[in-house]
């Protein structure tokens, strides 16, 4: 008999054992260790079947921001399962039961990493962030001679409260972005033989840092964050300094920046990168929260699909901060006016209101319908802020 339920922190080691099989590495020793307490702060629902664990998914607790508001989020993570048990409807399974468990977690929005975009959108997961890799030729770096700060390369874990502040600084530019507890960033932005290199202006502030790796003869910068023109040229020049050692430099950024239009050979090959997806978990709650310092006089009805966390699903009436929700097990489209009403799905609005793409395009795509002049007032409240996403898990 199959069973699904949280695991405890006795059977850790068989979930590790699970990742490894599916994900093909072996962890040994301390990086055993450090695994095993990473996931100890993770809510892991595994499937067993009599005492064996032959599928597994984790939930991590984290936060994000939307609109300069803090949004509890849960993350998903390491889905996998055994070989002879995939195409039983374990997985699927797994997957409602992480909607249900969110829900009652108070999770306001999930994301993940996908193994593949087609599967995770039938569960109300959508694209919310791409990557830009830039990859520039040695031949093409340059020097700017009029900058006057320096770049630091910190020993270890020191000067991250200034990497710390930089990031926070930054990503006020974006929604969606995830906030960094000082464990984050020494888990997962200093792994695998990163390394920081921090940008300080004429009079000591900190204004940029790069997070790099030199493999052989590339370059590779997991995080190119600066707050001006000046430390992007810093870094820039910091990067410039390593022509004798490496052949290129792949950058990797969010997929709106444009550096590249700066530099003296812009003809350099760039790359986007589809990456991470979100879906809104609890709508009502999200909404109430979203909409509570827009002000708007005219009333907006939306219609949402929502078949797999059916307590989303139904008929929302948005008039300034005040949301009234009607849930419905079937939205039928003969009882909307769509001369006066919107109809969409989970997966179209999250991306709408994370800001990752206007809701005028989505309604030309065919992802939204009904009323033009509602669509418009939706989009002048919800397309303020970017959405990006540059952490992984």
């Amino acid at each position: 008999m199959i069973n699904f339920r949280l695991i405890n922190h006795n059977e850790i080691d068989d979930a590790i054992k699970l990742s490894e099989y599916s994900f093909k590495y072996i962890l040994k020793g301390e990086e055993r260790e450090k695994r095993a307490d990473f996931m100890t702060r993770h809510d892991i629902i595994g499937v067993f079947e009599k005492d064996k664990m032959i599928a597994k998914t984790h939930i991590i607790p984290f936060e994000i921001i939307i609109n300069d508001e803090k949004y509890d989020m849960g993350g998903i993570y390491g889905v996998a399962t055994y070989p002879e048990y995939r195409r039983k409807g374990i997985v699927n399974k797994l997957m409602d039961m992480s909607l249900e468990f969110m829900k009652e977690k108070g999770h306001l929005v999930s994301y993940l990493h996908p193994f593949d975009i087609g599967f995770y959108r039938k569960y109300g997961w959508e694209l919310i962030s791409n990557l830009k890799k830039t990859t520039v030729e040695a031949i093409d770096f340059s020097y700017d001679k009029t900058i006057k700060g320096e770049v630091v390369r910190p020993e270890g874990f020191e000067r991250l409260s200034d990497i710390d502040d930089i990031y926070n600084a930054y990503i006020k530019n974006y929604n969606a972005m995830m906030t960094r507890a000082k464990q984050w960033w020494i888990e997962t932005k200093y792994d695998e033989n990163y390394c920081p290199a921090i940008y300080y202006d004429e009079n000591k502030i900190p204004r940029g840092y790069i997070f790099y790796k030199i493999t052989e003869d590339v370059m590779e910068i997991a995080e190119y964050i600066y707050l001006d023109e000046e430390s992007r040229k810093g870094l820039f020049n910091f990067i410039s300094n390593h022509d004798s050692m490496v052949k290129k430099a792949d950058i990797m950024t969010t997929d709106d920046e444009n550096m590249y239009f700066l530099f003296d050979n812009p003809s350099v090959k760039t790359e986007i990168i589809p990456y991470f997806m979100g879906r809104i978990i609890l709508l009502k709650a999200f909404l109430e929260k979203y909409f509570k310092n827009k002000k708007f006089e005219e009333k907006i009805v939306i219609w949402v699909k929502d078949d797999k966390a059916l307590w989303n699903q139904g008929r929302y009436e948005l008039l300034n901060n005040e949301i009234k929700f009607e849930q419905y097990d079937e939205i039928r489209e003969e009882d909307i006016d769509f001369n006066k009403e919107i109809l969409t799905d989970i997966n179209t609005l999250t991306v709408v209101l994370l800001g990752f793409q206007k809701i005028s395009f989505l309604k030309d795509a065919g992802k939204v319908k009904g009323d033009n002049d509602k669509v418009k007032i939706l989009e002048a409240l919800t397309y303020n802020k970017y959405s990006s996403f540059l952490d992984y898990f």
